[in-house]
């Protein structure tokens, strides 16, 4: 990696450091902070490599928008977490609106910061016909593993419920088994995107220690450990997310989206 890269992600992390004083210390809201941390990093990472940013958006408008709904609807339902609003409008009467506008952001800072910063091929046009080569096996796990969640959700006694780890199990549905069977098969992915994930880690444990201090986040479910940092409760199962998500995300663009060098899809 060149030393200019390395000094970016350096500004990085010091930038979210000083958005995380701002947001606790002018109590910003929910909008503001996720532009702040997500929105203008993206749109500064895709301004310094313009060609790339057509694909970004187009990948996190696909990506993002389906996997908010069916994320953010079993979590909020669950009570494995909970999001502030401020314009109060509800999406299927469970998570705020704001969400979708998070995931779209969020998704498209995952996709910008590891081909900025990782990603070592060219950029060039998504390649949707491995939408079509491989809608098999992978894709119809993921869709039995979403579905079985939100029979979960639905079915099960909210009093019996909100006694289960469905954080935990969120984690291992939408992203544990997702990026094991991206990973399995082209291992050769795994290092660089585990880098990318410790990496948005760090960012996102700075992000969530201001969301959680400002009550934008809240999680009243059952943990695994719940972590004290600098007085913000942190469920363990967050942090996990935090490392899993890239790193599953990586995994989805690259079997999904990213022809090959030698032109497999």
């Amino acid at each position: 990696m060149k030393k200019q890269k390395i000094n970016e992600i350096i500004l990085l992390a010091a930038y979210y450091i000083g958005i995380a004083w701002l947001v606790i210390q002018f109590e910003l809201g929910y909008i503001s902070s996720i532009i702040l941390f997500f929105g203008l990093p993206a749109f500064y990472l895709n301004l310094r490599k313009r060609k790339m940013f057509a694909n970004n958006i187009l990948i996190a408008l696909v990506v993002g928008i389906p996997m908010t709904f069916a994320m953010n609807y079993i979590g909020t339902i669950s009570g494995a977490w909970l999001e502030s609003s401020f314009i109060e409008i509800r999406v299927l009467r469970a998570f705020p609106i704001e969400s979708i506008i998070w995931g779209i952001l969020f998704c498209l800072f995952m996709i910008s910061s590891y081909k900025y910063f990782f990603a070592n091929n060219t950029e060039g046009p998504i390649f949707f016909v491995s939408l079509r080569k491989r809608f098999g096996v992978v894709t119809m796990i993921m869709l039995v593993v979403g579905m079985a969640l939100l029979s979960t959700v639905l079915f099960i006694p909210s009093a019996f419920l909100f006694t289960m780890p469905m954080f935990l199990l969120i984690i291992i549905g939408f992203l544990a088994i997702p990026a094991t069977m991206f990973f399995l098969p082209h291992p050769k992915w795994l290092s660089v995107s585990t880098l990318h994930g410790l990496y948005l880690l760090v960012l996102g444990t700075i992000y969530e220690y201001a969301a959680v201090t400002t009550g934008q986040w809240v999680f009243p479910g059952t943990y695994l450990k719940v972590f004290r940092i600098l007085g913000a409760s942190i469920p363990v199962e967050e942090l996990i997310w935090w490392l899993l998500a890239p790193i599953a995300f990586v995994g989805l663009y690259k079997y999904y989206f990213e022809k090959d060098i030698e032109g497999e899809m």
